[in-house]
């Protein structure tokens, strides 16, 4: 019986902190998947009350218990008020005041749950304002429709009919409440993901969904958040993420959505995960943002050729067994094939196992992204390849990142889009992403595109043409720890070498590295390349076939923490590439259209509550090669899913992101 009185706690503190006006409670409610997750995230939060059965008169068999149960809470009991009367459970007897002398200690009073017509919860600092110090623990507020509370006798047990008929009653009220529950945001600019000017208004979320938007005025059931005049945009869609590694050893999720992120696509660069492992892992770990995913070729060719048998052609019975894999990841929900073409997993791979790889996807209505062969020395040629598989295949393809990496080609890219447009003129449906850097982050080895890395001529090459050594920095070098955080002219210093002899000096001591140690998961090298001009950055991100993307993980590349507020920071509001509604279409409703995401980047009823509320006069990135993880100013809030998941520079410690699969 005891276990049955303290079930019923469970229940009626649930009750009450549905009515409650507190952001907490009734977002713990919102997020919660279960009627089991509802009771454990609330039982607790509201001290000192309890259904009991009592007395034996009519309208006696249930009463509010408010003498506490300090066993399981301890002594911070809230001050209860019943129609005005209050009710303190330190001291044993009843005054007029609110500042303790107002308590019947150890007393119960009967109140037929059905006849209570509000309750409402105070926390402890605003209470006590209204109520003085005896409502320093918070305050419990109850009003009834006219019947008052009558003081009962001994406390009796509940029969068994009785529980049944409490936890029915409860349960409904639980559930009346879950469908009612809603947040109000009001007095924002709305900036729909339409590419359309921005609106006046206000939007309601209910669950996960956008349930209304325009000039709508606050309800009772309405969580009620003050945009205070700054945009609202829908959640950001990086379209070309490397978060997901981080996603499992820092739940919060900052490198994300503290950049307005809400949604990330991986499986990028020909490199992936199986999709029934992602589904599993997503299903036993909740994380911060949605995860959609492509397959990648490197990853089909490992598995089918062996991971250490790779810088070769594949063979025609390898290339079908990729096939047939490709053919049910594809089915399984994969978003399509990434290709990673420059690195060498990927780079001695024929153009036509490419194609036929790309004709199974198009077979299956996917998409095709590409890290191009070359972004350098070949580009034109990489080009051309891109766009015959566009041709061939009559699907969306995209060039990954598209950049300039080649200091003699500097100034070239509306030359580039001049090609891209004409191409889609032909019809053929290919596209974009980038992201706002004039630096790249990448192995080591992508500066020798000959992958003759034991050559002087190439690596004297590669710092005169494909990357500024004075400027390019390690940002990871696992064989000698010191070396990260220095360019390469630098360690170039340390080791008496000139910067060519540097860069094939850690190419080698990589290698060994990595030969020595096996059975070594974490990355081993990694540079930030200064290789691109801000003429080219500006071009690409205007061209209007172009999304954004951040190509970031958590660290190294300040990409990570701040692509999205330095498009909106230093391109938008400061050097004026764009309006500001034309960026947030990149980051949103036209990258939801290349990926087909039917109720995503846009605010529009029905669609889910992928939210950002920002302010444009501060937005920008603070993440740079010194401090690449520093959180972006002007983001204010966020929500995922409906529910709210970075505010005020900080993590709310919720994790509702979903797996969306391709259908």
């Amino acid at each position: 019986m005891k276990k049955s009185i303290q079930f019923l706690l469970c229940l009626f503190t649930v009750w009450i902190s549905l009515h409650a006006q507190s952001v907490t409670v009734k977002s713990d409610l919102l997020n919660s998947k279960s009627e089991n997750d509802v009771l454990k995230t609330l039982s607790g939060k509201i001290a000192g009350v309890n259904i009991q059965g009592g007395g034996g008169a009519p309208g006696q068999s249930t009463r509010l218990n408010f003498r506490g149960f300090t066993s399981f809470y301890g002594n911070s009991q809230p001050l209860v008020i019943v129609d005005g009367i209050p009710f303190d459970n330190s001291v044993n007897n009843k005054g007029a005041g609110f500042d303790g002398n107002t308590v019947m200690s150890n007393r119960l009073f009967d109140i037929d749950p059905n006849i209570i017509e509000s309750i409402t919860v105070l926390k402890g600092a605003s209470a006590a304002v209204v109520y003085g110090s005896g409502a320093q623990n918070g305050a419990i507020i109850i009003t009834t429709k006219g019947q008052k509370y009558s003081e009962a006798g001994d406390l009796h047990t509940l029969n068994a009919d009785m529980i049944e008929k409490y936890e029915r009653r409860i349960r409904r009220a639980i559930e009346r409440a879950a469908k009612q529950n809603t947040t109000l945001i009001q007095n924002v600019q709305i900036i729909d993901g339409n590419n359309e000017p921005a609106k006046n208004g206000a939007v309601r979320l209910q669950d996960n969904k956008i349930v209304a938007i325009g000039d709508l005025k606050p309800n009772k059931m309405d969580q009620i958040i003050d945009g205070k005049g700054k945009v609202l945009a829908p959640g950001f869609i990086d379209s070309h993420s490397h978060h997901f590694g981080d996603l499992n050893k820092n739940r919060a999720g900052l490198s994300t959505s503290s950049q307005g992120i809400t949604t990330i696509v991986i499986g990028q660069d020909g490199n992936g995960y199986p999709m029934d492992s992602l589904s599993k892992w997503m299903a036993e770990n909740p994380v911060v943002s949605n995860v959609a995913s492509y397959t990648g070729q490197s990853s089909l060719r490992e598995i089918a050729m062996g991971e250490n048998d790779l810088y070769r052609n594949a063979t025609a019975s390898e290339i079908e067994k990729m096939k047939t894999i490709l053919a049910a990841e594809l089915e399984k929900g994969s978003f399509g094939l990434s290709t990673g073409l420059e690195y060498e997993a990927s780079f001695y791979s024929s153009k036509q196992e490419v194609i036929d790889l790309a004709k199974v996807t198009a077979a299956h209505n996917g998409l095709y992204t590409s890290h191009i062969r070359s972004e350098d020395l070949h580009m034109e040629e990489a080009i051309d390849e891109i766009i015959e598989i566009g041709r061939q295949t009559k699907m969306p393809v995209q060039v990954s990142h598209i950049k300039i990496a080649n200091k003699l080609n500097w100034g070239t890219a509306n030359k580039v889009l001049d090609k891209l447009n004409q191409a889609r003129n032909e019809g053929i449906n290919i596209t974009a992403d980038v992201y706002p850097y004039t630096y790249w982050n990448s192995t080591l080895r992508v500066l020798f595109p000959g992958k003759d890395f034991d050559n002087l001529a190439s690596a004297e090459m590669a710092t005169k043409q494909l990357f500024d050594p004075n400027e390019s920095v390690l940002v990871q070098f696992a064989p000698i720890p010191s070396y990260r955080g220095k360019t390469i002219t630098a360690i170039g210093v340390e080791r008496n070498e000139s910067p060519a002899q540097a860069l094939m000096s850690l190419i080698k001591i990589a290698e060994d590295f990595k030969k020595a140690n096996p059975n070594y998961t974490g990355g081993i090298e990694a540079i930030a390349g200064k290789a691109m001009s801000e003429e080219d950055v500006k071009v690409f991100l205007a061209w209007p076939e172009a999304i954004i993307c951040s190509d970031g993980n958590a660290g190294g590349h300040p990409r990570g923490y701040g692509a999205f507020t330095r498009v909106l920071g230093k391109y938008v509001r400061e050097e004026k590439v764009m309006p500001i509604e034309k960026a947030i279409y990149k980051m949103t409703g036209q990258s939801a259209d290349f990926f087909g995401f039917k109720n995503r980047g846009r605010i529009a009823v029905g669609n889910f509550a992928d939210l950002v509320l920002l302010d444009p006069a501060t937005v920008m990135d603070q993440a740079n090669l010194k401090n690449s993880k520093a959180l972006s100013t002007g983001i204010e809030m966020v929500w995922v899913n409906g529910t709210l998941v970075y505010q005020s520079q900080q993590s709310t410690g919720k994790q509702p992101g979903v797996f969306i699969k391709r259908k």
